[in-house]
């Protein structure tokens, strides 16, 4: 249970950086 926190915690980290990376890029 907490495994799987974890790596949706990690999803939810890539999404926000890829979300902040293209929001300076543009």
């Amino acid at each position: 249970m907490s495994q799987r926190k974890g790596a949706g915690g990690v999803v939810l980290l890539c999404q926000n950086l890829s979300k902040v990376l293209h929001f300076v890029e543009s």
